[in-house]
């Protein structure tokens, strides 16, 4: 992955982050769905340097694995409360990295559950909004989606068939969860998988408007367009700032291709 050219020194970090300090953020949520770009913009943020290092600290619906995630063997605290803060604190530190800013990625499918976690946790409180800024100090929230939900099925689809989720910049491989195989087009499941986005979108927006919050809004396609506007679009929000996005380099590589196109026009014509 392509690193930052002249990456800024702790100091210059904390000098930079003043406007963040009158913002009064401390974390942010980007909310999304997978194969919206999350990845991509999770990883520019990451090379910033100020932003903290996002990711999907809570994604499957399981305390045990979070625990696992985060190294917290079991049995090894009392009760759930203390499991939790233990959990969340692990995540926390590691979000942050020192910058003063945690970040976290979550995935619509992971909402609930972490949600019902946070309210064991903070019981005291009347809202989901009270209840992250209480654990995570002031959050901003960013709701990134992708506007053309086939392509997104599609390249789901593609990417559990072949086993490869992202690539980098230079075309080797960035991320394999599974080992290769060959792709074939699958209409029930790009279907499936196009029902779940669109639910997955719908989800943020009821939450959206139940917690009256107004998140900063991304696309997908935006990101992928000019991915250094999108970023200034972020660290604006979060009141922060660094010398230059134009420096931090697009470390993943686009993963649609023609056989994206073909499956894309082959479902199309299956709808007629």
């Amino acid at each position: 992955m392509t690193e930052i050219a002249e990456r800024p020194s702790v100091e210059e970090i904390q000098r930079e982050q003043v406007p963040h300090l009158q913002m009064g953020y401390k974390s942010y949520i980007i909310c999304t769905s997978p194969r919206s770009g999350s990845t991509l913009l999770c990883q520019l943020l990451t090379n910033t340097n100020v932003a903290g290092v996002p990711n999907s600290y809570f994604h499957k619906p399981s305390l045990t694995n979070w625990m696992e995630v985060h190294g917290i063997a079991p049995n090894s605290l009392g009760n759930r409360s203390e499991t939790l803060e233990a959990v969340l604190k692990k995540a926390h530190k590691t979000g942050t990295a020192e910058t003063g800013v945690f970040g976290l990625r979550l995935q619509g499918g992971s909402l609930n559950y972490f949600m019902g976690q946070l309210k064991l946790l903070h019981p005291e409180q009347n809202s989901a909004v009270d209840r992250l800024n209480a654990t995570f100090g002031e959050t901003a929230f960013i709701f990134l989606s992708r506007k053309n939900k086939l392509e997104q099925a599609i390249s789901c689809v593609k990417a559990m068939q072949t086993g490869l989720w992202h690539k980098a910049e230079n075309g080797t491989e960035f991320e394999r969860l599974a080992p290769p195989q060959p792709p074939y087009f699958d209409a029930k499941a790009i279907r499936q998988h196009l029902a779940e986005f669109e639910e997955d979108d719908q989800r943020w927006e009821h939450w959206f408007t139940k917690e009256s919050i107004q998140p900063l809004r991304l696309s997908y396609e935006d990101l992928a367009d000019d991915p250094s506007i999108t970023l200034s679009k972020v660290l604006e929000v979060l009141g922060l700032k660094t010398s230059s996005t134009n420096a931090i380099k697009v470390p993943l590589a686009k993963m649609a291709d023609e056989l994206s196109k073909e499956w894309a026009a082959l479902y199309r014509q299956q709808l007629k």
